[in-house]
């Protein structure tokens, strides 16, 4: 019995040694995997091809030249010169009276914008006001500066232009009061008006006048005396003038007027208009003067101005009467 016992102990003794050996650096079993590691949600994901790709930042270049303001066109005039004939009891069936309806709507038709009148009697200038409310005017009686005698009354539309001067000066060596010049039959003036558009605000002059019908003289002293006033007032503006000059083109007067070589000289639409319509001629007495032996002595003259449309005599094709003794003439004009 007690060597079974001894037997046992040695057995136990053998089996602690050989556990004390393992856990003092025995031999242990080789290490397995690595467990794998769960990535964090919070980490970053690879990159989806479907979002849409930040736009690149953009390359400074050079500062683009800035859209210059288009050029306003020029301002289209229509202007008309228009000797209504006074009213003379002599003139019969041909009387104002008998023909201002048919003016009245020859002027409604045309719409001139500016519109200078000659031998109009302070009588005729109330006719035209009461028939032509659109319209305001300049003038004055040319016997005493105030109502009698005849009118150069220059009228514009008051829709489209503002009035910023106007006034009357007489064809004589004292042109700042009333009296006849030179030898002239009559006293003579001109009526002139500074005009500014209201829609684009344009400047320019409008000068109207009426040469004498008797003396030579007058009507060269007065080519002269027009022109350097319209120096003296308009400048460099663009200017324009209306009137029966008495004179046809070949004539010592227009000739002043017009000869290129002085500065100051005026330049006949005619000359540079493209079309040209109507007679060659605008005096015809109520139709007595035969169409061979008609004188162009209405005109519209320019200066600072280039650019002329359209001439037209407004014959009877046109006015359907006679309106007076002599047919208007129009021209339309870029300023």
């Amino acid at each position: 019995m007690k060597h079974i016992t001894q037997h046992a102990a040695c057995q136990w003794t053998l089996i602690f040694l050989l556990l004390l050996a393992g856990a003092c650096g025995g031999t242990r079993p080789e290490p397995g995997p690595e467990p794998a590691v769960v990535p964090d949600t919070l980490a970053v994901l690879p990159p989806d091809d479907n979002k849409p790709k930040p736009l690149p930042e953009p390359v400074p270049g050079p500062v683009p030249e800035p859209i210059p303001e288009p050029v306003p066109p020029g301002t289209l005039l229509t202007v008309m010169t228009y000797n209504i004939r006074y009213a003379n009891p002599g003139d019969l069936l041909n009387h104002w009276s008998f023909r201002k309806a048919a003016a009245y709507n020859v002027i409604r038709a045309q719409l001139p914008d500016v519109m200078g009148t000659q031998e109009v009697l302070h009588s005729q200038l109330q006719d035209l006001r009461e028939a032509l409310p659109g319209y305001g005017y300049v003038g004055v009686g040319r016997e005493d500066g105030k109502t009698r005698g005849e009118y150069c009354a220059l009228f514009y539309r008051t829709e489209r232009f503002d009035l910023l001067e106007g006034a009357t000066f007489w064809l004589s060596a004292t042109p700042d009061k009333p009296g006849k010049g030179w030898d002239a039959a009559c006293e003579r003036v001109v009526s002139w008006a500074k005009l500014k558009e209201k829609a684009g605000g344009k400047i320019f002059f409008a000068f109207n006048t009426h040469f004498d019908h008797v003396g030579s003289v007058a009507r060269r002293e007065s080519a002269t005396l027009l022109k350097e006033e319209i120096r003296k007032i308009a400048g460099n503006a663009p200017v324009i003038v209306t009137g029966d000059f008495n004179a046809v083109a070949t004539d010592e007067p227009i000739r002043l007027l017009t000869g290129a070589t002085d500065p100051d000289h005026l330049t006949d639409t005619r000359e540079i208009s493209p079309l040209i319509e109507g007679p060659r001629y605008s005096f015809h007495d109520f139709g007595k003067v035969a169409e061979a032996k008609g004188r162009l002595i209405d005109y519209i003259f320019v200066k600072n101005v280039s650019v002329v449309t359209r001439v037209q005599v407004l014959d009877r094709a046109v006015t359907g009467s006679y309106i007076s003794d002599h047919y208007p003439v129009l021209a339309v004009i870029e300023l």
